[in-house]
């Protein structure tokens, strides 16, 4: 095999272990959306943002204003992320939801997004900042003649311990089959005696740790900048819906297919298609795969 071959051969190995790690980073976010989708009917845009405050606060509370250590920034960061969460679900989305026909819970989690991007941008400026990594500094594990970030490895070891473990939680614990009956038809569940109310508030609360988690996974590769969950928050909802809403598998399968198009895209044709292919993709679904590939087709009787 020549030189060429090899280069090749070798570049595909580190493209697609890194598609791997990114298409998790994407399938968190999803899963977040599927939540919300779950017990609202509803998408929450602000997704996206919730990661970028998650990341800017654990790095202010670490570094920047204070000198906690970086797990308890972290965690500190999560709580406040899931309580904006259970805020926006309470004053911009059930008032909202309280007319069947309406669709203003668009342009109210867009706006909030908006408000806490422009919030950042007030307090911590538009500068690129680093992010440590977890193992204190950026580990590279060299397998022959290709290298690897060890953060991607650890993002893939993260990231299917989560879906693993809200799958246990959803089919064996009696408050996951509770989310199961309220996602599946919430007055039937209220008058069997589920407080709704009480799975609407763990979800919400959930998609924001969720978004959070995703955000400090992959900081230390990307650095944090207010606007940083813009794009992984459009890209984690293409991978929700090239999976099926509301299907975890569909969340990890549809963000693996993201993550792998985006870097073979911008590794072997253009780089500047990188952001362009999960938009493309999702493009295609809504048209020709609009339940995706692990959706189901929901009928209501009206």
């Amino acid at each position: 095999m020549g030189y060429a071959k090899i280069g090749g051969v070798i570049l595909l190995f580190q493209v697609l272990i890194s598609g791997l790690a990114l298409g998790c980073i994407y399938a968190l976010v999803a899963m977040g959306y599927n939540l919300t989708f779950w017990t609202l009917k509803i998408i929450n845009f602000a997704q996206g943002d919730l990661l970028m405050i998650v990341v800017m606060l654990s790095l202010s509370f670490g570094i920047l204003w204070s000198k906690l250590p970086m797990v308890l920034a972290v965690i500190i960061a999560l709580i406040i992320a899931a309580l904006f969460g259970v805020l926006l679900q309470k004053v911009a989305i059930s008032p909202l939801l309280k007319n069947p026909s309406s669709s203003g819970w668009i342009v109210s989690t867009m706006g909030a997004g908006i408000v806490l991007q422009s919030i950042a941008v007030m307090l911590w400026g538009t500068i690129e900042m680093a992010f440590p990594y977890f193992l204190g500094k950026q580990v590279i594990i060299r397998i022959s003649s290709a290298t690897l970030d060890m953060q991607w490895l650890i993002i893939m070891g993260v990231t299917l311990a989560i879906v693993l473990l809200f799958e246990i939680f959803v089919d064996n614990t009696i408050f996951g089959k509770a989310i199961k009956a309220t996602a599946a038809d919430k007055f039937a569940a209220r008058a069997m005696g589920i407080n709704t109310d009480k799975i609407v508030i763990f979800s919400v609360a959930s998609s924001s740790v969720l978004a959070g988690i995703a955000g400090v996974l992959i900081a230390p590769i990307l650095s944090a900048n207010p606007y940083m969950g813009s794009m992984i928050g459009i890209k984690g909802f293409a991978a929700a819906v090239l999976g099926g809403m509301g299907s975890t598998k569909g969340a990890l399968v549809g963000g693996i297919i993201i993550g792998i198009s985006e870097l073979l895209a911008s590794g072997f044709i253009n780089p500047a298609l990188k952001d362009a292919v999960s938009l493309l993709i999702l493009f295609g679904v809504l048209v020709f795969l609009p339940n995706g590939i692990f959706g189901q087709q929901y009928y209501e009787k009206v």
